[in-house]
């Protein structure tokens, strides 16, 4: 896992005066590779003490996060004006940038495009399946944009598809 996943993760804890439990003190590098069992099992106490699922955490983690990570791809995102314009680019603009920085991370493919001006299709093919973080960030996405999204999801790698399928309404 990606070291800003982890201080992503700590922030989140923060905003409700909690912080992940397994991790302690930890000090992680944005741009280091981590062991992805140590960021689930943080995610996974922070769920715990919340009383939600893994799932429902990610989602809400990965909205959070989304207005975070435009500060990292700050370049991408000023050429871009909306979260459409983002989403089109993830592949070959962020997870490549992922890749040059940690060969070893494992980013998820994605490949998106417009069936109009208001509908995006996005295929993201992951054999970690954090396609509910992935849910999350794109409507966090929406709301740093302005914009109001709607996923339909039509398949899902965590109910044994090949990949997820998001239909991306605004």
């Amino acid at each position: 896992m990606y070291g800003m996943m982890f201080d992503f993760l700590r922030q989140y804890a923060a905003k409700s005066g909690q912080a992940p439990e397994s991790g302690g003190e930890k000090l992680y590098f944005p741009v280091t590779c981590y062991p992805d069992r140590e960021f689930f099992e943080q995610a996974q106490a922070l769920a715990a003490d919340r009383g939600l699922s893994l799932s429902d955490l990610l989602a809400d983690l990965g909205r959070f996060v989304a207005p975070r990570l435009l500060d990292y791809i700050r370049e991408i995102a000023e050429r871009s004006s909306s979260s459409f314009e983002v989403l089109e680019r993830a592949e070959e603009q962020i997870a490549h940038m992922v890749r040059d920085d940690c060969p070893e991370a494992r980013p998820p493919l994605v490949n998106s495009y417009r069936e109009s001006a208001d509908l995006l299709v996005m295929h993201y093919q992951s054999d970690r399946m954090l396609c509910p973080l992935a849910r999350g960030i794109i409507l966090g996405l929406g709301d740093a944009f302005g914009e109001s999204l709607n996923i339909d999801e039509s398949q899902c790698i965590q109910q044994g598809a090949r990949d997820c399928v998001f239909r991306i309404r605004r």
